[in-house]
């Protein structure tokens, strides 16, 4: 099976079992995606420069755990047993799975000059040509990660079963629907009021797929738990209720659909949350990655702006969206037809759309791809 391939796997009984048998699974990719982590330029940019690569990353694992193991421990235990499981099931040391949780949390803040994509695009029934609810999602993220990609149904002894796309490494994830057809997918924010310890949010969207059938439930669970990192959030049920949460450590605004469709990419659009967005004249700086964007302004690079304009264009042009309609604009390249940093399918030299999903939340259904949409088939995966 190549890179570009998803294998549905399934993991079920306890949380621990579960993450026993992920690790086993994905044992060597696990091991992989260290070894990359370890070597990673982005990773080098945070090390102060007389500090040797060895001692930075015990430094960083251990510091990761002493932050995270204990707050993932109180506020999602089953998922801090599934990183034990994990841990043991991949012969890993836990401390450098913590420190992968801790990523995701840090990535999300500005001073770290870190930007990727992503496009939301939620479908309400009365916009939906079949009367079914639908998400379209974009995973625009760093392409030498793809290999550590990997898909997941996971069945709970006390929870709902959820099929999922995350990295090998992780007990969460960033994208997923469970058996009762609540969807979430999480796109990159970063917000500027303030980062602090807490669950990372890809742990979270787990913990509701676990528990959950509404998007009214979901909503309700994000802002009252402990939040680690900036996020938007396209949460969607079977009934129709989609809603977009633009998440800070700190604060949430809700987002609803406008004739019949709801798009996000990786600004805040709500009035609560748009005064601690990015700035808009916001630049790389001295620790920037990738290098060729120094000086460059931010949001510009990662198109936020054009990627929402053009999926809200193509949109309001249609009376009724079906699946093709959603292929269309996953895989589309601008008006004028060249693929660029500023397409709903991303290209770049380093950040490229890397996943694409399409989301039947009344079939329970998902279409998924690995790579450029415009350069691969839709697979389904069904409960």
């Amino acid at each position: 099976m190549g890179q570009n391939e998803l294998k549905l796997e399934g993991f079920g009984g306890n949380h621990f079992e579960m993450g026993l048998k992920q690790g086993s699974t994905f044992k060597e990719k696990i091991h992989d995606a260290w070894e990359f982590l370890s070597k990673w330029d982005l990773i080098k940019a945070f090390k102060p420069k007389m500090i040797p690569n060895s001692v930075f990353l015990y430094m960083a694992k251990s510091n990761a755990a002493k932050t995270y193991q204990h707050i993932i421990e109180k506020y999602a235990p089953d998922q801090a047993e599934r990183l034990r499981g994990i841990s043991e099931g991949s012969s890993i040391d836990l401390k450098k799975l913590y420190l992968a949780q801790a990523l995701e949390s840090i990535l999300t803040f500005p001073s770290y000059d870190f930007a990727s994509g992503c496009t939301s695009i939620g479908i309400t029934p009365e916009k939906s040509e079949s009367g079914e609810t639908l998400i379209g999602r974009n995973f625009d993220f760093y392409t030498a990660l793809i290999p550590t990609y990997v898909c997941r149904h996971n069945k709970p002894e006390n929870g709902f079963s959820s099929i999922d796309f995350t990295i090998c490494a992780l007990a969460g994830n960033p994208q997923g629907m469970n058996e009762k057809g609540l969807a979430i997918v999480n796109n990159t924010a970063f917000p500027t009021d303030g980062l602090s310890p807490g669950v990372p949010i890809s742990i979270l969207i787990q913990e509701a797929l676990e528990r959950y059938e509404t998007t009214e439930e979901t909503v309700k669970f994000f802002k009252e738990s402990l939040r680690g990192n900036g996020a938007i959030l396209l949460v969607g049920d079977s009934s129709g209720d989609i809603r977009a949460l633009e998440i800070s450590c700190n604060r949430i605004g809700v987002g609803e659909p406008r004739n019949g469709f709801i798009v996000n990419t990786n600004h805040f659009q709500t009035e609560e949350m748009k005064p601690f967005d990015i700035p808009q004249n916001a630049i790389y700086t001295e620790k920037a990655y990738p290098k060729s964007l120094m000086g460059k302004r931010i949001r510009e690079s990662m198109g936020t702006e054009k990627r929402c304009e053009r999926a809200n264009e193509l949109l309001s042009k249609v009376e009724k969206v079906n699946l093709e309609t959603l292929r269309y604009i996953m895989r589309n390249h601008g008006e004028e037809g060249k693929p660029s940093s500023d397409t709903i399918c991303w290209h770049g030299p380093v950040l490229s759309t890397t996943m694409s999903l399409i989301f039947n939340l009344n079939k329970k259904s998902i279409s998924a791809l690995i790579g450029n949409p415009c350069q691969s088939e839709y697979r389904e995966f069904s409960f």
